[in-house]
């Protein structure tokens, strides 16, 4: 596990394709999304889609409204109405390799609130990117993550992990924690996220 964090520029092009498919399925779902669509109907386009383009299903968690601030839960017959949200957190396997990807969609227009929430995660998301590169440890990616969110609107954000290695596993050996020392590396490939769940 520990030799796979560094990936060869195959093993990154498989990465990549393994997340071009999520979003591309991803993006076939959203267009469908319209009032009474069901988290079941559309979690099907979406693993239709990556199964049309040569991918594999992962997992894939599709909740609305309420159900969106339920992590890692299956997909049910909630019927979509205007103004909820939707959640996905979706992955994909192609040639073996594994992609990560979570994206927040509204019905129609988003609440101020959640407008606002949206905003901080993307910051923390945006200087957390910009953070990285070889040298800095896991756990600086950590801080500067969280501490971004915070400043941006959201004092009481906490998370335990904000990002993981990613590669043959959805969680390949390296998170993105506090007390976690070890230095990014070139080549390496990460799953960086901020979520937030209320």
């Amino acid at each position: 596990r520990e030799a796979r964090l560094v990936k060869s520029p195959y093993e990154v092009a498989c990465l990549r394709r393994a997340t071009e498919i999520a979003e591309d399925a991803l993006l076939d779902a959203l267009r469908l999304a319209r009032p009474g669509i069901t988290e079941m109907e559309l979690a099907r386009v979406f693993e239709t889609g990556v199964a049309q383009r040569g991918g594999r299903p992962v997992f894939t968690v599709v909740t609305f409204g309420e159900r969106a601030a339920l992590a890692d839960t299956p997909p049910s017959a909630r019927a979509l109405a205007p103004g909820d949200v939707m959640r996905f957190d979706i992955g994909v396997r192609y040639q073996g390799y594994c992609s990560d990807i979570a994206r927040t969609a509204v019905l129609g227009r988003p609440s101020p609130k959640l407008a606002a929430y949206y905003q901080a995660m993307l910051e923390g998301e945006e200087a957390m990117l910009a953070a990285i590169r070889p040298g800095i440890t896991a756990q600086e990616i950590f801080r500067i993550a969280v501490d971004q969110v915070r400043a941006a609107g959201v004092p009481h954000y906490q998370r335990q992990h904000v990002g993981h290695a990613i590669g043959l596993e959805v969680y390949d050996a390296l998170s993105l924690a506090p007390g976690v020392e070890r230095p990014i590396e070139a080549g390496m490939t990460l799953a960086v996220e901020t979520p937030y769940y209320e």
